[in-house]
């Protein structure tokens, strides 16, 4: 991970609540240290998040126009970085106990529960199945404090150390 440069992610996350499961269409890139774009799509909506470092905007396609957001000294933002904060939820976990080997379609995956370090409600145990050939998560339940599945993410190209363009993450990409 600390090796990786840059990474293209695609796939699909969904959001779960007694009443309603809204589903994601996702692709990020990011350039090491802190540059990063995610492209989300729900239900014909699209919005682009784009950083660096403390600085965050989005943008809606729509409106054709750019909004700035304001993040917290210390704030842990895990959606722009997906990718980096499963790897670090999994080295830094309280608990992680390898429950089996499943089958997928690009490969054998190592199934393990995770037991968050850091204490949240919402968001208390993870079910990742890793790739036995790469150690690239497949697929990441995310589970409440009683037991409720609340998110799935499911990753579905993962390019570590592509060459991205730097240019797809300026605000002047989308004139």
């Amino acid at each position: 991970m600390e090796d990786t440069n840059s990474y293209h992610v695609k796939g699909k996350a969904e959001v779960i609540t007694p009443d309603l499961v809204r589903v994601y269409y996702l692709e990020q890139w990011f350039i090491k240290p802190d540059l990063y774009r995610l492209d989300m799509e729900s239900e014909g909506a699209r919005q682009v998040i784009m950083g660096k470092g403390e600085e965050v905007w989005v943008y809606h396609p729509e409106l054709e126009d750019f909004h700035r957001i304001n993040s917290q000294e210390g704030e842990e933002n895990p959606l722009p970085y997906f990718l980096t904060f499963f790897w670090n939820s999994l080295i830094t976990a309280r608990e992680v106990e390898i429950l089996g080997v499943e089958e997928f379609t690009r490969g054998p995956a190592y199934e393990l529960m995770i037991i968050p370090r850091k204490e949240d409600p919402h968001w208390s145990l993870e079910k990742v199945w890793l790739g036995k050939r790469d150690l690239m998560p497949y697929l990441v339940e995310v589970y409440d404090n009683q037991g409720n599945l609340r998110k799935t993410f499911a990753f579905e190209e993962i390019n570590l150390d592509r060459d991205i363009d730097p240019k797809i993450f300026h605000q002047d990409s989308f004139s």
